[in-house]
Formats: C-alpha cells, sequence, structure tokens
C-alpha cells in the first residue's frame, strides 16, 4: 500500500512539474502586455476606488494582461480603517474577475489595533484571489520581504517606494528568478532630478539583467514619470506628469539575469548572495557584534585629475606627475586619475607595457607624491606569475604603496583576470578609511553598499570609459549616482577625451538633513552651487565636461556614516554584516 501511494505521488508530481513546464513554455511564446495607471490620487477612499475600477477595466480593454497602480492609490485623509478597507478591496477583486486581469495594486490604511497608517500592496490575479500581500518595509521593518511572486508563469517581484534602498527587496528576488520588477511609488516631485532621469531605476535593470516597471502617482506635488526599462538599461516607454494609461508590450524572456547570476557566482560575493537567498526564503540567524570604522571629524579635500591617457606610458607618466603637482599647489589631499592612467585603455596599449615599464612608471609616480606630500589614486595594469590584472594603485604623502587592488568585476575577461582579494581596495587618508575601485565595479552598487556600512567614508572610483554622446554621459551619470548614495564622500573619474569625461565629485554627507527640507519644499543653503542637487541621494558637487581638468571639493568626514538597510531592514541585519565582513578591510587593520 506504501509503495503504491509512492508511486501515485511520483506520477503525481511529474504530471504537475510536465503542466508546469507546458504552462511556462506558453507563456514565452506570447508577449506581455503591461499597464501602469498612472493616477493623481483624491483624499476620498471611494473616488479613488472608483478611479482604480475604471482604469482596470481601461487596461483590460486595450488587451493588458496586468494593470499596475503606484503606492497608496487605495487610500484616504484621514486615513481609512481595515474595515472600509476591505470591502474596497473586494471591489477591486470582483473587477479584476470581470477583466480578467492581474492587478497590482499599493494602498494606505490603518491596521486593526494600530493607530499609524502604513504603505501595503496586493496582488490579484484574473480569478480574483489575493497572490501577494507585501508591507512596505520603510513604514513596518518587521515585515518580511516579498521575495518572488508568479504571474503567468514568469518570475516577478515587487518594491514599494523608498524600500528602493533595500538590497534585499531591490536585487535578491532577482537572484532567486524574478525576470519583470515592478515598483510602486507615490515620489515628491523633489525626486524627480531632471540631469539624471530615472537614475535608480537604469542601473538596477542593467546590473540584474531584469525588466524595471516604474507605476508613479502624478499631479500637484508628485512627479509622474512611469516607465519601463529594458534588462538592457534602455528605455521601452515612459510618461511625463499626467494621468493616464502606459500600455507597454514586453518579452519577459529577454530577461536573462546574466549580470545577476555573474554576481552571485563571483568567488568573493557568492557567499553573500547565497546566504541572502537563504535568509530569504528561511529567515536570517541573530547577526554578529559588528562595529563600523569610525573616521575622525575632519576635512578632506578630494580632486580629480580628469587625463587623456592616449599618449603612450612616458608622456602620461609625466603629465600626471604636473597634475600631482598642481593639485598639491590647489591643497589636496587626494588625487585620482583614471583608470589605465599610465597606458591607456585598448588592448594593444595594455599588451604594450611590460612588467620592467611599468615598475619604472610606478617609480617616477612614487616620486611626484613624495615631492608632492599628496595621497595618489590611479589605474595601471600589473603583471604577476603570469597573471594580469586591472589595478588600482594607492601612494601615501611619502610616496609609499598604501595598497594596490586588482578590479573585482572584470568585464573584458579576456584581457585581465579577476582581483581575489577584496581587503586590498581599502587605505586612509588623513586617517579616513576609504575604498578605490575600478569600471565595472561601479556597476556593482552592493560594493558601494557594503563598503560604507563596513566603515569607508570616502569612495574613489576610477574609470576609462569612451563614449561622449548624450545617452552615454547620461548612463555613466546614473550608475554614479548609484554607487555614491551610501554615505560617502565619492570621486567619479574617468579620461578625457577622445574618452567621455564627465568625472565628478559626489556628497551624501547630509542626505537626512536634506531629506527632511525636501518633505517640505525646501533646500539646504548653497545647494543652488552643486551641479546636480538631489535630496533623496548623492549630490554633485562639481562635474567636468570632456576635456582634460582638475576638480576639487571638501567636505568634513562623518563620525558614523548613515545606512538604510540595517534600519528598515532588521530581519536581515546577519546578512549586511557577513557582506560587510566579506568586502571589509584587513584584519587589524
Amino acid at each position: 500500500m506504501h509503495r503504491a501511494t509512492t508511486t501515485i505521488r511520483h506520477i503525481a508530481r511529474r504530471e504537475m512539474l510536465a503542466a508546469a513546464a507546458a504552462a511556462l513554455a506558453t507563456a514565452k511564446d506570447t508577449a506581455w502586455k503591461i499597464g501602469i495607471a498612472q493616477i493623481s490620487l483624491s483624499d476620498r477612499l471611494e473616488e479613488n476606488q472608483k478611479k482604480i475600477v475604471a482604469y482596470i477595466r481601461k487596461a483590460a480593454a486595450e488587451q493588458c494582461r496586468v494593470v499596475v497602480f503606484p503606492e497608496g492609490s487605495l487610500c484616504a485623509e484621514p486615513a481609512a480603517e481595515a474595515p472600509e478597507i476591505d470591502r474596497s478591496l473586494a471591489e477591486i477583486r470582483a473587477a479584476a474577475t470581470a477583466a480578467k486581469i492581474y492587478v497590482l495594486l499599493g494602498g494606505k490604511s490603518i491596521a486593526l489595533g494600530e493607530k499609524v497608517s502604513r504603505n501595503w500592496m496586493v496582488a490579484v490575479e484574473p480569478a480574483g484571489k489575493q497572490i501577494l500581500r507585501y508591507d512596505k518595509l520603510y513604514d513596518n521593518p518587521r515585515a518580511r520581504a516579498p521575495g518572488v511572486f508568479s504571474m503567468d508563469g514568469w518570475g516577478c517581484s515587487a518594491i514599494i517606494c523608498a524600500d528602493r534602498w533595500l538590497r534585499a527587496i531591490e536585487d535578491l528576488p532577482v537572484f532567486d528568478g524574478a525576470r519583470v520588477t515592478f515598483e510602486l511609488s507615490n515620489n515628491y516631485d523633489s525626486e524627480w532630478v531632471p540631469e539624471l532621469g530615472w537614475y535608480w531605476y537604469v542601473p538596477r535593470a542593467i546590473r540584474n539583467g531584469a525588466y524595471v516597471v516604474l507605476a508613479n502617482t502624478c499631479g500637484g506635488g508628485k512627479h509622474g514619470h512611469s516607465a519601463v526599462i529594458a534588462p538592457d538599461g534602455s528605455m521601452v516607454a515612459a510618461s511625463e506628469n499626467e494621468e493616464r494609461l502606459l500600455a507597454v508590450t514586453i518579452d519577459p524572456a529577454q530577461a536573462s539575469r546574466k549580470e545577476s547570476l555573474r554576481r552571485v557566482d563571483h568567488p568573493i560575493l557568492n557567499k553573500f548572495w547565497q546566504a541572502g537567498k537563504r535568509a530569504l526564503q528561511s529567515g536570517a540567524p541573530p547577526p554578529e557584534k559588528f562595529e563600523p570604522l569610525v573616521a575622525p571629524e575632519v576635512d578632506v579635500r578630494l580632486s580629480i585629475a580628469q587625463m587623456s591617457c592616449n599618449s603612450g606610458v612616458e608622456a602620461n607618466v609625466a603629465r600626471m606627475a604636473k597634475l600631482i603637482a598642481e593639485a598639491a599647489r590647489g591643497g589636496a589631499d587626494v588625487v585620482a586619475f583614471p583608470e589605465l592612467a599610465v597606458t591607456g585603455s585598448s588592448e594593444s596599449e595594455v599588451k604594450g607595457a611590460d612588467a620592467r615599464t611599468l615598475a619604472q612608471a610606478l617609480r617616477r609616480i612614487q616620486q611626484a607624491a613624495r615631492e608632492s606630500h599628496v595621497c595618489v589614486v590611479f589605474g595601471m595594469p600589473h603583471i604577476e606569475k603570469n597573471r594580469l590584472t586591472n589595478a588600482a594603485f594607492v601612494l601615501g604623502p611619502d610616496g609609499s604603496l598604501l595598497t594596490r587592488y586588482d578590479q573585482l568585476a572584470v568585464n573584458r575577461p579576456k584581457l585581465f583576470q579577476p582581483g581575489e582579494q577584496a581587503s586590498t581596495m581599502w587605505f586612509r587618508v588623513k586617517g579616513v578609511p576609504a575604498v578605490v575601485t575600478i569600471g565595472h565595479d561601479g556597476l556593482w552598487s552592493e560594493i558601494a553598499e557594503l563598503t560604507a556600512l563596513a566603515g569607508a567614508h570616502l569612495h574613489v572610483h576610477i574609470t576609462n570609459e569612451a563614449g561622449s554622446g548624450r545617452d552615454q554621459s547620461l548612463r555613466r551619470m546614473q550608475i554614479w549616482a548609484n554607487l555614491a548614495s551610501w554615505g560617502t564622500f565619492t570621486a567619479t573619474v574617468n579620461a578625457a577625451s577622445p574618452a567621455g569625461g564627465g568625472s565628478a565629485i559626489w556628497e551624501d554627507l547630509h542626505r537626512k538633513d536634506e531629506t527632511a527640507l525636501a518633505k517640505v519644499d525646501r533646500a539646504p543653503e548653497g545647494h543652488e552651487k552643486m551641479a546636480v542637487y538631489s535630496p533623496f541621494s548623492a549630490n554633485c558637487l562639481s562635474r567636468a565636461g570632456e576635456n582634460e581638468r582638475i576638480l576639487s571639493a571638501v567636505e568634513r568626514m562623518n563620525l558614523k556614516t548613515l545606512h538604510h538597510s540595517m534600519s528598515k531592514n532588521p530581519q536581515m541585519a546577519a546578512w549586511y554584516t557577513l557582506g560587510a565582513q566579506i568586502l571589509g578591510p584587513p584584519r587589524n587593520w
């Protein structure tokens, strides 16, 4: 009897798996049409419910399979309580059933036994059944991260507005199979920064290799700009700040998640991402005691030397020596040069410099640092035991080699081998903990976040990227704004023309105060002098054009860094702590 029952179970399981595979195959042959209901909100629950039902019908009429509403769409002022919301949700589920459409809906209400309203979202399938309930962690830090849910066999994930800062919500579900990430937001109009565009969403799509769908409110005090972004970061469709249904057809099969899988398979980051997947599914263990590094309260003057790097090793090094002296005369504590500044970035330039030539270049730059008594960061290939790496060298004011870091996120694997140690990215300037990263490292923003959590207050990111068109320049700025937004004073250094230039200096040291002012439609004194003012992320203090120049800025270092995830996602604290340890400085540093 037992054996017969087991056999039946195995047959049933095979049949179930075959049916699921057939359903997925069918889904993969079919384009998926999504409707984004970019709406303005009323203070009356009844009016908002009526509008939601109307847009469900409108999306169905346009043959959408999914309709997405912004954060807090089902709401009232003063906030509605649970019984009222439940009645409204019943009407919305009935509308979804009648329209045979998936509905992703944000709401805001007061739960039974509570006094404070909170944001949440639900996903409703065409049969009217609720398949997801997710409470915003920024409102309720003890809530569970939503993970992956399925619509038509496609793995999906959800983010409510400020929860975009939480990597357990933004990235982990993609590692676990999500191909489409839906963000439901109710953004202030000051959160739209025209110079940066969709700067949080484009890098997310690229580093995860997944679609990003943003549904945002519009109207007074809000900025609209709902959008669908492809896995390569290109814009599929976008709105301005008007009430409308944005209907878009996508193919989730195109979301390869390739970059996401590269990150999870990385020999250094694998342990971090695998631990995150386990924690998302079954909970994280209690965190170990962890204390980030503390910086002295000192001013640091950071300078960028944006120079052309295609004149040959001898000429490049001579030019670097002059720029080191010029930056030092301007009072620089540290001056940073581009990736591969010594040789240039082409394969022929990199391979044309042998170990002896590179060693001579290093000695000459050490002499320049010592003569000007300034810390110097620069990029140069490194050859050791037949391994060629894309390296960053950091020299102290006395010319000593403080560290040599080999790029972790190698995007030219036929030319360079990846670094084998994360701890070598760490150094100090005037006692301030600092890190250096290179090129493609900047897209993997977990590196910037976790080193900041470990106590980095200064971040120097060096790159050598071609392309000076509007789209390429914007893409760089979007990625750099992302990596600079973790509570650090940051330099993003690119080579001058014929590379793309656009080097920038960023500060994210005072965002808590700036955000508080922005919420009441105010800005801090002096924000007009910044190249790009962004109250909810890093400010760009100064930015270069395409040609050679030196940029400088000075900031007082924080005594303690700001980190969103530990306070807003405490259930995953052990995971974030693990990441900070993996990417932290050497022991007893």
